[in-house]
């Protein structure tokens, strides 16, 4: 009885968690907006010239991150659909994504350093305030008030 009811638990699990995904990685087309004022362009006060160089920085840049979020998707897809396979390894494809965020991550990093070479020496201090904020904001979380008091999670067995 208990076996039974552990193997309905884990199908239903498992499927919601199938639905999950699909939800997820299914999203209908992007819709491209005319470029708005940004953020950053918006605090540092940006003049029209620096305003035009950041929207073909920006435009450059969500075009490769998008190409690398597509390909992750894909690599996600692929991963998630090997179930089936036996004597599957995950290491290839997980490798695969593990790359491409380093690579999103080289992105990001190259477009924010190219935006604070359009500032001025005022508008780079503020900006570099302003990726200290949003770094802090992103962060780790701090501990709960009185610690994790739960222990160590289970073990995990092979089903």
């Amino acid at each position: 009885m208990k076996k039974k009811l552990l193997y309905t638990f884990l199908i239903l699990i498992t499927l919601s968690n199938f639905i999950l995904l699909f939800m997820i990685f299914n999203k209908g087309p992007k819709n491209e907006h005319p470029p708005r004022k940004n953020f950053i362009t918006k605090e540092l006060k940006f003049s029209e010239d620096q305003e035009e160089r950041f929207a073909f920085l920006d435009q450059i840049h969500r075009r490769e991150m998008r190409q690398l979020d597509n390909d992750l998707d894909m690599l996600r897809k692929e991963l998630f659909n090997s179930f089936h396979i036996s004597n599957f390894s995950p290491d290839s494809i997980t490798n695969k994504i593990g790359h491409l965020e380093s690579l999103k991550q080289q992105e990001l990093f190259a477009f924010f350093s190219q935006v604070r070479k359009l500032c001025s020496e005022e508008q780079a201090l503020k900006f570099d305030k302003i990726i200290q904020k949003a770094l802090r904001k992103r962060g780790p979380k701090p501990a709960r008030k009185g610690g994790d008091r739960r222990g160590p999670p289970p073990q995990r067995e092979n089903f």
